[in-house]
């Protein structure tokens, strides 16, 4: 028998068993109904595999289904290491909404009095100097990316975060006032990066490993660029796929604060779960609950002003995903795609991340399937570790 074949048999086998006997609540076998359902359109969609979790009633619960590299055939499961993408956004920007709450930084400073290196173009220098909160509501009217700035060979792990600004002096051309119009910038969050490290004077990879992620108990996530190859390669991360099922390494980036994170799916989950939080860690305040009262909620820009109230702040979206609010983020990198949504006013949420980056899946289908299921009848948490299936197409 194939051994990832007889893997699942023996699971499955174990887990029928516990089923005859009644040993498995009720909700196990809700949450298996759920894996079936996405199971059955991450084949629909061609789709390698994926790790998800959920939060509701304050409890996690993670599950995976898929394959963690074609070449080798293995198994996927929802321990796994994937990488998220722009996902990255929302958990940097609650590091830069920690070090405002301990005053280390205002989110309302000018960027230059962090980085006075940076010469912005703007023409807007002395009425609208670009902010910490312009870089965080994608409102400073910088451009989001030049293509080298993502796809290079020359990109090192620990390359100065300047370099990515010192080839070409348009990069910080600023084209629109800042703080009145949203354009998406991967530019923005790399100088949040830079503005970390100013803050800090750590990298702001070390200061966010150490003094974001491990207080909030994500102590399998890094901001530290890991691939599945070279001589640091972590064998626990899930490879990325194209679209034609072949595999693609993790390489390093110029824009890395704004795309490189690794985490799993409980981490994930505690993420959530704090950023549903009164900000507190154990009753001690760690984000003010300001902050995360305006999460999704710009203060400055023409759309606010006339009126709406939703829309992109401190790195999450407010939007209406399915006839609910939600405060929500997608991510894209070379092999995977990732999203998780928020719904504030039910308490619960999910993140799943995809190892395949393909072009027409329509991943939303999935996603829907989740929010339905969000928002059906309550479940109650268990203790049992639901079995992770592996099915190879033939």
């Amino acid at each position: 028998m194939n051994k990832i074949y007889k893997s699942s048999f023996v699971k499955y086998l174990g887990l029928a068993f516990s089923l005859i006997l009644g040993w498995i609540p009720g909700q196990a076998q809700e949450m298996l109904d759920l894996r079936n359902e996405i199971k059955k359109e991450l084949r629909n969609q061609d789709l390698t595999g994926a790790v998800w979790s959920l939060v509701k009633d304050g409890d996690i619960y993670t599950d995976s289904w898929g394959i963690k590299n074609t070449d080798e055939q293995s198994e996927l499961t929802s321990d796994n290491l994937v990488h998220v993408g722009s996902v990255t956004k929302s958990v940097l920007a609650l590091g830069i909404l920690r070090l405002a709450t301990e005053g280390k930084l205002n989110i309302d400073d000018n960027v230059q009095k962090y980085i006075p290196e940076l010469a912005f173009n703007n023409p807007w220098q002395k009425s609208n100097p670009i902010t910490i909160r312009h870089l965080l509501d994608h409102t400073a009217g910088i451009s989001d990316l030049a293509l080298w700035q993502f796809l290079s060979t020359s990109s090192k792990p620990n390359t100065p975060l300047i370099k990515a600004f010192q080839k070409n002096k348009n990069l910080l051309d600023v084209h629109t006032k800042p703080g009145t119009l949203f354009s998406y910038s991967n530019m923005g969050f790399t100088i949040l990066g830079m503005v970390i490290e100013s803050a800090t004077s750590q990298k702001y990879e070390v200061y966010l490993d150490e003094n974001l992620l491990i207080p909030l108990g994500m102590e399998n996530s890094s901001f530290q660029f890991i691939s599945q190859i070279g001589k640091d390669a972590n064998e626990n991360l899930a490879m990325g796929h194209f679209e034609n099922g072949s595999t693609v390494a993790s390489a390093p980036i110029y824009l890395r604060p704004a795309g490189q994170f690794t985490t799993t799916a409980n981490d994930m989950g505690l993420f959530l779960k704090f950023m549903m939080s009164d900000g507190t860690i154990n009753n001690v305040p760690f984000v003010s609950p300001f902050y995360l009262e305006k999460l999704g909620t710009p203060k400055t820009t023409i759309a606010v002003e006339n009126g709406l109230d939703n829309g992109y702040s401190f790195g999450v979206q407010k939007k209406d995903s399915h006839g609910r609010i939600s405060l929500s983020h997608s991510g894209n990198i070379i092999g995977y795609k990732a999203y998780y949504y928020i719904f504030p006013t039910e308490k619960k949420a999910f993140f799943i991340s995809y190892n395949m980056d393909h072009e027409s899946a329509d991943y939303n289908k999935i996603n829907k399937i989740i929010i339905d299921y969000l928002n059906g009848p309550d479940i109650k948490p268990s203790t049992t570790a639901f079995a992770t299936e592996k099915e190879l197409k033939s």
